[in-house]
C-alpha cells in the first residue's frame, strides 16, 4: 500500500540551506585643486548558496533510487566585482553663475559558478551529515556531477553638466554609454540621455510679498534609462548537458543539447521618463505637497516570445514594439 508513518516520514528527509555573503567597499578620494576632486570607489561582493537536501530510506527519492539514501548538494557562489572613477569640478564665475561638471567611468565584473550534485546508493542508516561530507559513499546519477560557470561585465562612461543662476533658474543634462557583454559585439552599446530644468518661483519678485509660501519650484526632467537584466550567452549557441540522455549499444550515452534559441539581434531596453512638476512647501514649512505629471515609455523590450515549436523551441528571448503609460501622482 506504499503507507508509512508520518513523523518517521517527515523525519527521513532533511533539507538546509545557507547563505553567506561579504561585502567589502573602499574608496580613496583626492582633492586636485580647490575646484577639482577625483574619487575612486571599488567594491566586492562575494556570495556563497549552499543547498542540502537528504533522502532516508521512507522518502519517495529515495524509493525510486533503489530505495536508499539519497542526497541533493548545490552550492552556488556568485563574485561581483565594482570600480568607479569619478572627477567632479565645480565653476564659480561669479556669484550669479555656478557650474559642475561630473566625469566618470564605471566597470562591472559578475562571474558564477555552480557545482550541483546528486548521488544514490548509500548505505543504510548513514546521517545527512555524513552524507554531505563524503559523497564518494555514494553513486553519482548519470549527467552528474553538474559544473556551471558564467561571466558578465559591463563597461560604462558618464558625465554631467550643472547650471544655476541665483539659485533660481537650475538646468543638468546628462549621458551614459554603457557596453554589456550580455549582447552580441555590434550591439553591446547604448547611449542613455537625460536632462532636467527648474524654475524657483520664490526667487522672483512678484512673490517676495506671499509670505505663507516658503518654497515654489516648477520643473521639467526627461531621462532614459537602460536595462540589460537576462540571462548570459542568449546571443550564442549554447550547450548544456542535461538530464537528457540514450542508449547506445546497451550503453547510457549523457547528451549535450542546446539550452536556447539564440538571438543576436538582442540589444538594450530603453525607458523613456517625461515628467512635469510644482513643488511647494508652505506655512513655515508645515505643509509640503509635490505634484507630478508623467509619461513613461518603454521601446525595444526584453520580452520571451512564442514561436513555432517546430525548431525545437516555444519562446525565444526578443526585443518587440513599446509600451506608454502616463498618470498624476
Amino acid at each position: 500500500l506504499n503507507l508509512a508513518n508520518p513523523i518517521k516520514l517527515a523525519n527521513s528527509e532533511f533539507r538546509r540551506k545557507t547563505t553567506n555573503t561579504y561585502n567589502i567597499t573602499l574608496y580613496a578620494q583626492y582633492t586636485i585643486s580647490k575646484n577639482l576632486t577625483f574619487k575612486s570607489t571599488l567594491g566586492i561582493d562575494r556570495n556563497e548558496r549552499v543547498d542540502r537536501q537528504f533522502f532516508d530510506t521512507l522518502s519517495p527519492q529515495s524509493k525510486s533510487n533503489n530505495s536508499r539514501p539519497f542526497v541533493i548538494l548545490d552550492t552556488t557562489i556568485a563574485k561581483t566585482l565594482t570600480n568607479s572613477n569619478v572627477l567632479t569640478y565645480a565653476f564659480t564665475p561669479s556669484k550669479d553663475h555656478n557650474f559642475d561638471f561630473v566625469l566618470g567611468e564605471e566597470t562591472l565584473d559578475i562571474k558564477t559558478e555552480s557545482h550541483l550534485n546528486q548521488n544514490r546508493n548509500f548505505p543504510y542508516y548513514v546521517t545527512a551529515n555524513y552524507a554531505f561530507a563524503h559523497l564518494d559513499s555514494g553513486a553519482a546519477l548519470p549527467t552528474y556531477p553538474r559544473l556551471n560557470k558564467s561571466r558578465s561585465t559591463q563597461l560604462s562612461f558618464f558625465g554631467r553638466i550643472g547650471y544655476n543662476y541665483k539659485d533660481k533658474y537650475l538646468f543638468s543634462a546628462n549621458l551614459r554609454m554603457d557596453g554589456s557583454s550580455k549582447f552580441a559585439p555590434d550591439k553591446r552599446w547604448g547611449y542613455f540621455p537625460a536632462g532636467s530644468v527648474a524654475w524657483r518661483l520664490t526667487k522672483e519678485k512678484f512673490l517676495s510679498n506671499v509670505t505663507f509660501l516658503n518654497e515654489a519650484k516648477l520643473r521639467f526632467g526627461y531621462g532614459t534609462m537602460g536595462n540589460n537584466r537576462i540571462g548570459d550567452y542568449l546571443y550564442l549557441n549554447t550547450f548544456v548537458n542535461n538530464t537528457r540522455f540514450y542508449g547506445l549499444n546497451g550503453q547510457v550515452v549523457n547528451a549535450y543539447v542546446p539550452s536556447s534559441l539564440p538571438n543576436e539581434s538582442l540589444k538594450w531596453e530603453a525607458t523613456v521618463n517625461r515628467n512635469w512638476g510644482l513643488d511647494l512647501s508652505m506655512f513655515k514649512n508645515r505643509l509640503n505637497m509635490s505634484i507630478d505629471y508623467y509619461i513613461n515609455s518603454s521601446k525595444d523590450l526584453l520580452l520571451n516570445v512564442n514561436i513555432d515549436p517546430t525548431y525545437g523551441f516555444t519562446s525565444q528571448l526578443q526585443n518587440i514594439g513599446q509600451t506608454e503609460n502616463k498618470g498624476w501622482e
